[in-house]
């Protein structure tokens, strides 16, 4: 803020023609008074701006604290993803009280089934689209009671996965969760694809990366 508005203030008042190096330094006590008063007219500015960015600078700086990256196994799949652990999302089965991670399908879409990617993409057809699953499918899916991803009072298909991994300094595992498939693009610029329940990275099992 002192760099803002000590820039201005000489951009736009100081004459090199006026100013000599005697008047400077006769200067005394609180200083040129027209700057007194060019600061009570430009703190606001200032103030406004540098906080502005300041903001920014501390939201940037959440988000790529709390982004790591998840590899979910489910059905001999396995998904590399970047996920962002978001606090407010508090989805999760009301029965078991298991945990509800949601992933969008923009860069996975070629691996997951056709099956699955039709009950994702048709929600006017849900029960057929659940009907048609195979077996290995159907035997880990779970409805679960939302009111996320814009929508009220739907119902979500979620999977249980064999294991969910989170990879910071060390390797985290998890085996009591659930994964719902969106379509929805979670991220404008694509930095994370899967919104992680806070619960997930608290209850995961540590061990070595070997």
């Amino acid at each position: 803020m002192g760099g803002i508005l000590l820039g201005a203030h000489y951009f736009l008042t100081f004459d090199m023609e006026l100013k000599s190096t005697v008047v400077i330094q006769s200067i005394r006590g609180y200083g040129d008074p027209v700057s007194w008063l060019f600061l009570l007219g430009a703190f606001p500015i200032a103030w406004h701006f540098s906080k502005r960015r300041i903001n920014a600078i501390t939201i940037s700086n959440i988000q790529y604290d709390i982004l790591i990256d998840v590899s979910i196994v489910i059905n001999g799949i396995i998904l590399q993803l970047k996920g962002l652990i978001d606090s407010g999302n508090q989805l999760y089965d009301p029965i078991s009280k298991t945990p509800v991670m949601i992933v969008s399908i923009h860069s996975i879409i070629e691996k997951i089934p056709s099956e699955v990617l039709a009950i994702v993409d048709d929600k006017n057809h849900f029960y057929d689209s659940v009907s048609s699953l195979p077996s290995e499918w159907s035997s880990i899916m779970r409805l679960i009671p939302a009111k996320s991803l814009g929508k009220n009072n739907q119902l979500l298909c979620a999977f249980k996965p064999e294991k969910i991994e989170f990879h910071t300094d060390g390797c985290t595992s998890l085996k009591k969760a659930l994964v719902v498939f969106t379509t929805q693009s979670l991220s404008k610029d694509e930095s994370f694809q899967c919104i992680i329940h806070p619960y997930m990275t608290a209850g995961a099992a540590s061990h070595p990366a070997s």
